[in-house]
């Protein structure tokens, strides 16, 4: 037993490391899904993770840290075990914050990117994904992709990052604009994405390179954007 998590908590703890998604856990304790995800963002906040991928990994056994694709609760939902948030260095700002929260009438785990680019040149920033291999798997055989943002007006890149032998490594992205204070869920076409920002080879998009997810500020602004569920689609 944890000592930092209360008897219900502890309980569910135990059938999060054996496996167990929400809905089966629901079923199991009788509650509804909206509810253990209450618990569960308790349970992250006070183990100090931000994940299921996480989770698992820090407490499974190492004889018993395989995480499968059905540990991770991904259907055509994916779930990166490792965000980074990245700024230049010439005077932008930026932080990546993770959470459950309550939107649209559901618990989800939302990221938020917050900050400023400044308005000199070459500034950027951003947040990068590196997938855990089942989500690598998905992109991989992605014909596209969605993701559902909370919007602040400004105008961000969703781009796919590849690794070619001869050419270091390259961005394919499309570029959109959001509604400030409008939830959206944008779909992107791999066969509409093009090159972006990057002084790498002139090559062609190939699946089998890919090797992360960029959610990339696009404009000099004060940012503030939220975004969820991002789900790749064969």
């Amino acid at each position: 037993m944890n000592k930092d998590l209360t008897l219900r908590e502890n309980e569910i703890f135990n059938l999060l490391l054996a496996g167990k998604s929400s809905k089966e856990i629901s079923y199991a304790l009788k509650v509804t899904p909206d509810t253990i995800m209450v618990h569960r963002k308790n349970i992250y906040r006070k183990l100090d993770v931000n994940s299921i991928s996480e989770l698992l990994l820090k407490y499974l056994p190492a004889k018993e840290n395989v995480i499968t694709e059905k540990m991770l609760e991904r259907d055509s939902r994916t779930i990166f075990y490792r965000w980074t948030a990245f700024k230049d260095n010439v005077g932008s700002h930026v932080k990546l914050i993770p959470d459950i929260e309550f939107i649209q009438g559901h618990y989800m785990e939302t990221h938020t990117l917050c900050g400023n680019v400044s308005s000199k040149d070459y500034a950027y920033a951003g947040a990068i994904a590196f997938p855990d291999p089942f989500t690598l798997d998905a992109m991989k055989n992605m014909k596209s992709f969605s993701l559902t943002v909370l919007g602040d007006g400004n105008t961000y890149a969703a781009k796919i990052i590849t690794t070619e032998a001869k050419a270091d490594h390259n961005y394919y992205g499309k570029a959109f604009r959001t509604e400030n204070g409008v939830i959206s869920t944008l779909n992107f076409n791999i066969e509409d994405m093009s090159q972006l920002l990057y002084s790498g080879k002139k090559v062609p998009f190939i699946n089998d390179n890919i090797e992360g997810f960029l959610v990339q500020v696009y404009s000099v602004c004060d940012f503030n954007l939220k975004f969820w569920n991002i789900e790749f689609y064969r």
